[in-house]
């Protein structure tokens, strides 16, 4: 593969109403640099579940009733499908086996398109006002080296959870109710009580008071600050964070749940089968959109070695090798989808200055 190249590694065919979990392992190996390598290389690995909408959309491009759920549908049924085509560097590139017709090698044309769809999806996210890659593109698009400068700065193009009213729900709240005081207890004079949280130098009422001779014991952990107090706290470490957009999203699905509800309970004889309906119709592909599964940019180190003989024996050369597995979570479609695996060899890119923001 080169450099410059978004690489094809595989092309998976999912049926209608498919989906799952899926284990990818890959190994990528660069060819040998001769001499000492001190940059890293870099490779992408990306993972991008594009339905059949979006393929129907690219091949017909220009019919105005591309990619609708129910015309798609009524092509499917009266066989009006894409055929088969001449075998090609994608679809050599992505390892289908092509089947012989008249003797010519012939592969689906959905998988071509399939990648065309991916490679234009990718290309839209990073730049604003991309030219897409038309339907009858069949060699490798060229790999995004470039990094906008949002990622270059460690950015993001939508912080909803920076700005959308993010509430941190981890960290550790005092618990009030359990003191300790280092004479004996007195319920009536208890002005040296030392509660967890605050100091409560008032009368206690309602507690009970052990007369000593008992068989346990209470322990507590004492505050590293102040050894008087108890620390008991409340570890709230793995709830997470609640943005207002999570709160607005929970209000939606208790509201779509009562008109359920509601529907089922003005029609008891039908309102079950009007609500299968409807979620039906949840389920059904709504958008041409591609997916990003999985995505990851590993970071590979060079690996000098040098000859065991000859005339080059004190030459060096620089070998990178890439080891990885994932798993990915693959959608159910209701006309079936392609998932596409794409792998780029990126460049090293550096930003020497860092830019005045008052000069930009």
């Amino acid at each position: 593969m080169k450099a410059v190249e978004a690489h094809p590694l595989a092309i998976c065919r999912f049926r209608p109403d498919e989906g799952g979990t899926v284990s990818s392992s890959l190994r990528v190996g660069l060819a040998p640099l001769s001499g000492h390598m001190r940059s890293k290389a870099y490779v992408e690995v990306t993972q991008v579940a594009v339905p059949y909408k979006a393929i129907e959309k690219l091949l017909l491009d220009g019919q105005e009733d591309a990619g609708v759920t129910e015309m798609s549908r009524r092509r499917l049924l009266a066989g009006e499908g894409f055929g088969l085509e001449d075998q090609g560097q994608i679809t050599k590139a992505a390892n289908i086996h092509p089947r012989s017709v008249g003797g010519n090698k012939r592969v689906t044309k959905t998988a071509r398109a399939a990648y065309l769809c991916a490679g234009n999806h990718l290309l839209k996210v990073a730049y604003f006002n991309a030219t897409p890659a038309p339907h009858t593109e069949t060699a490798n698009l060229p790999a995004l080296l470039t990094a906008n400068v949002l990622e270059r700065f460690n950015g993001v193009l939508e912080p909803e959870r920076l700005v959308d009213g993010v509430v941190n729900l981890t960290g550790e709240l005092p618990i009030k109710g359990i003191g300790t005081r280092i004479r004996d207890f007195d319920t009536v004079n208890s002005d040296s009580y030392k509660e967890s949280g605050e100091t409560a130098p008032r009368q206690v009422t309602g507690w009970q008071v052990g007369d000593g001779h008992g068989n346990n014991s209470v322990i507590l952990e004492q505050d590293p600050d102040d050894l008087d107090f108890p620390l008991i706290r409340a570890d709230l470490d793995g709830v997470g964070e609640l943005t207002f957009r999570d709160m607005m999203a929970s209000q939606k699905l208790d509201g779509l749940i009562q008109k359920f509800a509601q529907m089922i309970k003005a029609d008891p004889v039908n309102g079950e089968e009007a609500v299968e309906r409807a979620l039906y119709g949840i389920k059904v592909d709504y958008d041409h959109n591609c997916q990003v599964l999985y995505r990851k940019v590993h970071e590979l180190t060079a690996v000098h070695q040098r000859p065991m003989d000859g005339a080059s024996i004190n030459d060096v050369s620089a070998h990178f090798e890439l080891n990885s597995a994932f798993t990915s979570l693959v959608p159910v479609s209701e006309l079936g989808l392609q998932l596409v695996t794409i792998v780029s060899v990126k460049l090293l890119e550096s930003l020497t200055h860092q830019p005045d923001p008052a000069q930009t």
